[in-house]
C-alpha cells in the first residue's frame, strides 16, 4: 500500500500477500471490514486450488525463513498459507486498546465506533484460534511501543528462536532497540486519536463497548498471557451474533475505497504479484501494481466478452439445428404421406377385398385364444 498522511512511513503490507488475501476473503463472501463471524474451513478444494496455483510465486517464502510480512487479514487466512507454503510459520500478534483501534478507524476512514469495536473483537477472535503457545508470541501494542522491559525481552527471545544465526549474540538486543527507536518516533504516530470521553459517546452499542473493554482489562491484568488470550476470545457472546449484520452493514469505508480503487482489479484477482516482481521499494511496487492492474482490467473486459460471443455461437448452433430438424420433419411427413397412400391403394385392391372373410375368421380365432 502507498504511504498516506496518517501513515507516512507506509503500511509495510506485502504486494504479494495482500491481493491473495483479498481474493480469499472475497471467496468467503467477506472482506477486511466485514470479517466472517465463524471460522473458515480452508481445507475445501476451492481454497486449496488457490494455494496450489500460487506455490511457485511463494517459493522464496517457502524455502527461506529470513523474512517478515505483515497483513491483518492473515488473522483469518493464516491456515490456508500452511497449504501454500507447505510449512507453518510463527506468528506475532500485538493487541491494542479497543477504544484506540475504534477511534483510529473512525477518524481515518469514518468507520462507526461500534463497527470498529466489532472488528477489533473479530480479528482478535480469529487470531486466538490460530495461535500456538509453543511457536507464537502475544504482545501489548501499547507496552511494545513504550519499550516495556518484558515485552522487549519477549521480542528478543522470539527473534533469537526464529533466526538463531542471523544476529551475533552480543548485538541482537542493540539491533532491536535501534530499530524500535527508529520505528516508534512520536511524529510518526499520526493516527493516535486516544480514548477520550467524546469518542466513547459515539459508541452505539453499549454491550459491545463493555465486553471489549472488559476483555482488554483482563488481558492487561493477566500480563497479556497467550493462553488467557485464547480462553477469553474463544466464546462469542449472543448479542454479537445477533447484531453482527446490523453493526457491519454500514457500507464500504469511503476513504479506504478511494485509496485502493486503482488496484481494484488486483484485489479481485486470485493470483498476486510474484515475489520476483516485488522490489522492496514502495514507489516502484506501486508502478508495477498500476501496470498490472491495467493488464488485468483488459483481461477482465475480454473475459466478460467471451460469454457474449459464446452465447451468440450457441444461438447460431441452435438455428442450424432448428433448420436441420425442419428438414428431417419434412422428410418424415413425406414418408408418412407415401405410406398412407400405399395403405389406401392396398385397401382398394381386389386382393384386399377378396381376403376380407379370411381376416374376419382369423380375428375371431385370436379372440377365442385370448
Amino acid at each position: 500500500m502507498a504511504k498516506t498522511v496518517d501513515n507516512p512511513r507506509g503500511y509495510f503490507e506485502s504486494t504479494l500477500i495482500g491481493p491473495i488475501n483479498n481474493s480469499l476473503l472475497n471467496l468467503t463472501n467477506s472482506s477486511w471490514d466485514k470479517p466472517p463471524i465463524g471460522l473458515i474451513d480452508w481445507n475445501q478444494g476451492k481454497y486449496l486450488n488457490i494455494a496450489s496455483n500460487n506455490r511457485e510465486n511463494f517459493k522464496e517464502y517457502a524455502l527461506r525463513n529470513d523474512w517478515v510480512d505483515k497483513d491483518p487479514r492473515l488473522s483469518i487466512t493464516a491456515p490456508l498459507f500452511q497449504h501454500l507454503l507447505l510449512k507453518r510459520v510463527p506468528y506475532s500478534i500485538s493487541v491494542r486498546n479497543p477504544i484506540e483501534v475504534a477511534s483510529s478507524l473512525y477518524y481515518r476512514d469514518g468507520i462507526l465506533m461500534s463497527k470498529g469495536l466489532l472488528l477489533w473483537f473479530l480479528y482478535n477472535r480469529h487470531c486466538s484460534e490460530i495461535l500456538d503457545p509453543k511457536q507464537d508470541s502475544l504482545f501489548s501494542y501499547e507496552h511494545l511501543i513504550a519499550a516495556e522491559k518484558n515485552q522487549m525481552a519477549n521480542l528478543l527471545e522470539q527473534s533469537k528462536r526464529q533466526w538463531p544465526n542471523l544476529f551475533a549474540e552480543d548485538n541482537i538486543n542493540a539491533c532491536i532497540l535501534e530499530a524500535h527507536q527508529h520505528s516508534t518516533s512520536l511524529e510518526l504516530r499520526r493516527n493516535r486519536a486516544g480514548a477520550n470521553s467524546t469518542d466513547l459517546k459515539l459508541v452505539e452499542s453499549e454491550p459491545l463497548l463493555n465486553h471489549c473493554t472488559k476483555l482488554y482489562a483482563q488481558l492487561s491484568t493477566g500480563g497479556f498471557n497467550l493462553g488467557l488470550y485464547k480462553e477469553l476470545f474463544h466464546e462469542i457472546p449472543g448479542f454479537i451474533i445477533n447484531d453482527y449484520h446490523t453493526i457491519l452493514g454500514h457500507g464500504e469505508p469511503s476513504l479506504e475505497y478511494i485509496r485502493n480503487h486503482h488496484i481494484k482489479a488486483i484485489e479481485n484477482s486470485i493470483q498476486g504479484i510474484s515475489v520476483e516482481c516485488s522490489t522492496g521499494s514502495l514507489e516502484i511496487d506501486q508502478t508495477i501494481i498500476s501496470t498490472y492492474a491495467e493488464l488485468l482490467e483488459s483481461f477482465h473486459q475480454l473475459k466478460q466478452e467471451i460469454p457474449v460471443i459464446s452465447e451468440l455461437n450457441n444461438k447460431l448452433i441452435g438455428v442450424e439445428q432448428l433448420d436441420q430438424l425442419k428438414i428431417e420433419l419434412a422428410e418424415a411427413i413425406s414418408q408418412r404421406n407415401e405410406a398412407m397412400a400405399a395403405l389406401n391403394n392396398l385397401k382398394n385392391s381386389f386382393t384386399w377385398k377378396i381376403s376380407s372373410p379370411i381376416r374376419k375368421i382369423l380375428d375371431r380365432l385370436k379372440l377365442l385364444l385370448r
